[in-house]
């Protein structure tokens, strides 16, 4: 994957909207990329983050004023590509990590994702995602556990 991903902030139209290309530039990047390790695909990774990103615009009067717009956004690109992944057939990764990953509950996908590309603490996922700090330790340690299992099985069968 591209390391230099960016939609095109003309994608947008937000005429007065203080403070959005800001926010913009500073999360597409990194939702991209989550996206991205969650749907296996960057075509849809950019288009899903796009989609999320055009409704926090449309919106950027009132989510301007929170403390985590990010956050909101975030949420956001999950709804639309946990939609997106139920419409789709099943298809073949290109790698043993992805396969792992495809591979784990949706929620203990998003929390490994969120947690290790995201670098958001259990803490910060629990609160964001509005679940107990336990649900995400929890979570995290099987994830952990079945990713393990999965690339240890991949190795030996190699």
């Amino acid at each position: 994957m591209t390391t230099d991903v960016v939609l095109p902030m003309s994608a947008f139209v937000v005429r007065g909207e203080q403070g959005f290309e800001e926010f913009y530039t500073a999360n597409v990047r990194g939702l991209v990329v989550q996206l991205y390790a969650y749907l296996g695909d960057l075509d849809a990774a950019e288009t899903v983050a796009q989609e999320a990103l055009t409704r926090a615009a449309m919106r950027w009067r009132k989510l301007s004023k929170r403390d985590e717009p990010t956050a909101w956004v975030r949420r956001e690109g999950w709804r639309l590509a946990a939609d997106r992944l139920r419409k789709l057939p099943d298809r073949p990764s290109e790698s043993s990590l992805a396969n792992a990953l495809k591979a784990l509950p949706p929620r203990q996908r998003q929390f490994v994702i969120l947690h290790y590309l995201a670098r958001l603490s259990p803490a910060q996922i629990a609160q964001e995602q509005d679940v107990d700090l336990t649900t995400v330790q929890d979570a995290l340690t099987a994830a952990r556990a079945a990713i393990t299992s999965q690339l240890t099985l991949n190795q030996k069968g190699n």
